[in-house]
């Protein structure tokens, strides 16, 4: 902090973890039962949840986000089962991801 190059990524404590223990483990937090994060209304709270994080970072964010890596482990859920999403070490942004797609996909190098 003392040069001011040090960039922290603060968050709020997730009692329920992410979605893939919660589901696999039944590692909930004590006013959040098994039975109701397999209830089908939960799951579909849960799902919104992430496609509106995914929205986002699509449409309000400038230059828009791309997450690249979701998956169970890196939906993030509170005590009430809200949302956030985790591993944003692989965000790029929309420009970065057309111009290494069409390389990855022909096989070329990045800069021909």
């Amino acid at each position: 902090m003392e040069n001011g190059n040090e960039k922290f990524l603060v968050s709020m404590y997730m009692s329920n973890k992410d979605l893939s223990s919660s589901l696999y483990s039944g590692t909930l937090s004590k006013d959040v039962g098994l039975s109701t994060l397999l209830d089908w209304i939960t799951r579909l709270k849960i799902a919104t949840g992430a496609a509106e994080s995914l929205c986002y970072l699509h449409h309000e964010c400038v230059p828009p986000l791309i997450h690249r890596d979701i998956q169970a482990s890196s939906i993030l859920l509170d005590d009430k089962l809200l949302v956030k999403l985790g591993s944003l070490c692989g965000v790029c942004t929309e420009e970065d991801i057309s111009q290494n797609w069409i390389a990855k996909f022909l096989q070329l190098p990045k800069y021909i």
